[in-house]
């Protein structure tokens, strides 16, 4: 059976292990702690291009969201701030609401990005990404 010491605890480990990754790629401690989903980021991502509605969105999206997916994490976005209202009114329907990226996400979505940016510029990664023809050596 193996034993770990006194100073041996999970969760300090794992703090110790954050900390280091976020000085290490510069990630804000508070946009961290909120969680992103991929259906999220798609969102953001589609927003920062445009002011748009819903179903909009759904149309947008590389990867395609259903509606549970997308109002759900609509939802969570506009209580964490991360998306807001914009006001606009489509003249064909008024019922649409449409939605624009807020400061706060533009920050989860850059943070994220460059989580993602770290992940694929690791070494390992590379090597694998390029013997599978992804990326050049």
């Amino acid at each position: 059976m193996l034993r770990f010491g006194a100073e041996y605890s999970p969760k300090r480990t794992y703090s110790i292990a954050r900390r280091y990754i976020d000085t290490r790629y510069n990630i804000d401690v508070a946009v961290r702690d909120e969680q992103i989903s991929t259906a999220m980021v798609h969102i953001l991502l589609c927003l920062a291009q445009e002011d748009c509605h819903g179903y909009g969105i759904m149309q947008r999206s590389a990867e395609r969201l259903g509606p549970g997916t997308l109002y759900g994490a609509l939802k969570r976005m506009l209580t964490s701030g991360w998306v807001e209202e914009s006001g606009a009114v489509d003249e064909a329907d008024s019922r649409r609401r449409f939605y624009r990226i807020a400061p706060k996400g533009r920050d989860a979505l850059a943070a994220e990005l460059g989580r993602m940016r770290a992940i694929v510029d690791h070494p390992v990664a590379r090597k694998i990404t390029c013997g599978l023809g992804v990326l050049e050596a």
